[in-house]
C-alpha cells in the first residue's frame, strides 16, 4: 500500500484514495465485510446504484465473485497493475 500512495503523489498529486471518492465504505463502521454480498447491497442500496451499471474493481478473486454473484460488474487486478491501466479500465467502462 505504501508504494502506491507514493504513485498517486508522484504522478497524480493525490495524497491517498480518499481524494477520489465521494464516499468510502468501512467496514468496522458498517458493520460488514468483504466478501459477504451483504456488503454490496448496502453501498448500492445507499446510494441508489443500479447494480448492472456499478463497476467494483479489487485484488481479491473471492471479492470478485461476490460482487457478480448480484449482478455487479467486477474487474480483477493483479499486484502489478498500474494506475494508468485502472484508469484505462475505468474510460473504457464508461463509455459503454
Amino acid at each position: 500500500i505504501n508504494h502506491f500512495h507514493n504513485q498517486l503523489k508522484m504522478e497524480y498529486g493525490k495524497e491517498n484514495l480518499a481524494d477520489y471518492f465521494e464516499q468510502i465504505y468501512y467496514s468496522y463502521k458498517i458493520h460488514l465485510r468483504k466478501p459477504d454480498w451483504e456488503i454490496f447491497k448496502y453501498v448500492l442500496n445507499e446510494n441508489n446504484l443500479n447494480a448492472k451499471r456499478t463497476l467494483f474493481i479489487d485484488d481479491t478473486i473471492r471479492h470478485i465473485e461476490s460482487a457478480r454473484a448480484i449482478g455487479i460488474q467486477a474487474v480483477h487486478i493483479g499486484s502489478d497493475i498500474a494506475l494508468d491501466d485502472i484508469y484505462s479500465a475505468l474510460s473504457a467502462y464508461s463509455k459503454k
